[in-house]
């Protein structure tokens, strides 16, 4: 149980905002008022092309009895407010 991860297909054109490391909010389907801490493990260098998507790895932050394998999910990539600094210095520049 200490290995359970998501894995989200990501659309292509979303990619450039998803880093490694990245903040992640996760909701279980079975507990729809419960948001559960998260984080980018990786994003898989690879594109499927048929679906135009990447496949990025994400892990909890916490663990808890709850969360069980092949549960459903939705996730919410949350914005670094550094990265945005960073895009408009380097945009200012």
């Amino acid at each position: 149980m200490d290995s359970i991860e998501i894995e989200v297909d990501v659309n292509e054109a979303f990619i450039g905002r998803v880093v490694a490391g990245g903040a992640v909010n996760a909701m279980l389907d079975a507990y729809p008022d419960w948001t559960i801490p998260a984080s980018v493990i990786a994003i898989v260098p690879t594109a499927n092309r048929e679906k135009a998507t990447v496949k990025v790895r994400i892990r909890f932050e916490k663990k808890d009895p709850r969360i069980l394998p092949d549960m459903a999910v939705k996730v919410n990539f949350i914005a670094d407010a550094k990265v945005k600094d960073a895009a408009k210095t380097t945009a200012a520049n």
